[in-house]
């Protein structure tokens, strides 16, 4: 079990909306400045910015995750895959959430390399069986 920490916020005192996020935000940054979470992807979106949205999730939480445009991504995010994402955890006064702001992923172990491999090696087949039904025509029609 990891230690909790001592509270800072005394109960008589009373903050703004703005100021709690605030505070909030700073001490999740400061607590969290590197992290590494294992977990499956789901809802993967990508904005016309070039920055992907997604979560992370276990059989118990989600949590939502950012990757910026031009941080590298060397393999398809699909749904369903497992990854281990290192970022920093910040939140988003705005809707009151955190979020996972990622410098790297990778796959998580070797079964989803091999399920990666499986998928293409199916994708290859099928698509060399595809271009085998479709033969060209004998006489060109124009």
């Amino acid at each position: 079990m990891l230690p909790q920490p001592e509270p800072f916020v005394k109960p008589d005192m009373i903050f703004s909306v703005s100021d709690a996020s605030a505070l909030l935000k700073g001490v999740v940054e400061t607590a969290f400045p590197s992290i590494k979470i294992r977990g499956e992807l789901s809802q993967i979106t990508r904005a016309s910015s070039g920055h992907i949205y997604m979560t992370i999730k276990d059989s118990n939480a989600a949590m939502s995750v950012i990757i910026w445009r031009g941080t590298p991504v060397n393999f398809n995010l699909t749904d369903g895959l497992e990854v281990v994402i290192t970022g920093r955890l910040t939140t988003y006064p705005a809707r009151s959430n955190y979020q996972l702001i990622a410098n790297s992923i990778e796959m998580a172990g070797v079964g989803a390399i091999l399920k990666m491999l499986e998928e293409r090696k199916q994708k290859l087949y099928t698509l060399r069986l595809s271009r085998a039904k479709q033969r060209p025509p004998k006489l060109p029609r124009v």
